[in-house]
């Protein structure tokens, strides 16, 4: 490791800081404390980011019937407890955090913000070892306060920050174009195909068919592992009532009980904990549980039917059927019976032209943001030691 610097100061995370502080929050069960307007951070929120929204927002009785303060802006957000211990984050916004949320509010004038959020992010693997040498594998308030620190001076600081937001910078105008690209294939399909209904005077070649006019349900087996990589399930989205999950690797014995799933595949399982969500397969080379209905569109059909399935007369005709079984199951014939518009060739010619332009400028954003995320890990330590230094 290359020497620290002279003018570089040894300290700790608690000498720098303005304010620490972490507070008890009021149980999830109280349900009339939810659903307001004040952001709530939570652990599962706090994974080595950025935080600019929350997925639950608080009442202000929430916050007078706990001892939750507001956060400011560029608050680094350490977790504490249980595995999400020592992951950190960074808040863009102004929000409240729970009880397993150690929050760091720095004084600008002597300590730069997301220096410090890099140089936490940089020691993740030590500091992870402290915390399962303490009981329960948590980390305390005191912990985070006596952790040593090597940090520059305040310009050194910033501009080494500099070097790595910019990166992150470029991550997330590459994240916010792929947004805009999909939305605009969503934007697309609904001025094309979406303007129709199904009792609507259709143009010249539509007509009214049903799911499984255009798909081939897939029974075949995988015969060795050498052929296929199994998952349970890969890049889900949520279409009526579950959540995304299943994306872990599945290992088994029994490999022939697994179905081959190739790119452009659909699945979905339909048992009553999944009703209704849909997995698309983008690669090759997946296999998924035989409890997984796998389905094959017609080549044409590819990129059209992700867009069906998100559209909410899908949702409705999957939730009317689901709500009929005995054990809110999805069968196949509930399933490919929906009835859907069949627009002409030349149209979904024309419209799998334009989403493969959208696709592959999004495929190539993920390249590149892969890339820069590597780059950057890469020069993270590099700059925390002063292996390479940044002109101030």
């Amino acid at each position: 490791m290359t020497k620290i610097p002279e003018w570089w100061i040894e300290t700790t995370l608690g000498e720098l800081a303005d304010k620490i502080f972490s507070w008890w929050t009021p149980s999830t069960q109280h349900e009339e404390y939810y659903g307001w307007n004040i952001p709530r951070i939570r652990t599962q929120e706090v994974n080595f980011n950025y935080i600019n929204e929350t997925e639950i927002k608080i009442t202000e009785e929430w916050l007078n019937n706990s001892s939750a303060k507001w956060i400011p802006q560029d608050t680094v957000i350490i977790a504490m407890y249980w595995n999400s211990a020592w992951r950190v984050a960074y808040s863009n916004i102004e929000a409240t955090t729970n009880q397993a949320c150690c929050n760091f509010v720095w004084n600008k004038n002597s300590c730069d913000s997301k220096f410090v959020f890099f140089h936490l992010m940089n020691r993740y693997n030590e500091i992870l070892w402290m915390a399962n040498w303490a009981a329960q594998q948590n980390l305390s308030v005191n912990v985070l306060k006596q952790l040593n620190m090597k940090v520059p001076p305040l310009p050194e600081q910033k501009a080494i920050a500099g070097v790595l937001s910019a990166f992150d910078d470029k991550i997330e105008l590459l994240r916010t174009e792929n947004q805009t690209l999909e939305e605009m294939g969503q934007t697309l399909f609904k001025e094309w195909f979406g303007k129709y209904k199904i009792w609507d005077e259709l143009p010249d070649w539509w007509r009214v068919g049903k799911l499984e006019e255009v798909w081939n349900q897939i029974t075949e087996r995988v015969k060795n592992w050498a052929d296929r990589v199994v998952l349970s399930a890969v890049n889900t989205w949520n279409l009526v009532l579950s959540e995304e999950y299943f994306s872990k690797q599945v290992f088994s014995e029994d490999i022939a009980k697994y179905i081959i799933c190739n790119k452009w595949d659909f699945a979905y399982n339909p048992a009553r904990i999944n009703i209704g969500s849909i997995w698309r397969n983008f690669y090759w080379n997946w296999a998924v549980s035989p409890v997984y209905v796998v389905f094959r569109p017609w080549e044409k059909f590819w990129k059209f039917l992700e867009f069906v399935f998100k559209s909410e007369r899908f949702k409705k005709h999957v939730e009317k059927y689901a709500n009929w079984s005995v054990r809110q199951a999805l069968n196949y014939d509930w399933f490919s019976r929906f009835e859907l518009l069949i627009p002409d060739n030349d149209i979904l010619d024309k419209f799998n032209e334009k989403l493969t332009i959208f696709e592959n400028k999004i495929e190539a954003n993920k390249k590149q943001i892969e890339k820069l995320s590597e780059t950057r890990d890469q020069l993270l330590p590099k700059l925390m030691s002063w292996e390479v230094r940044v002109e101030f």
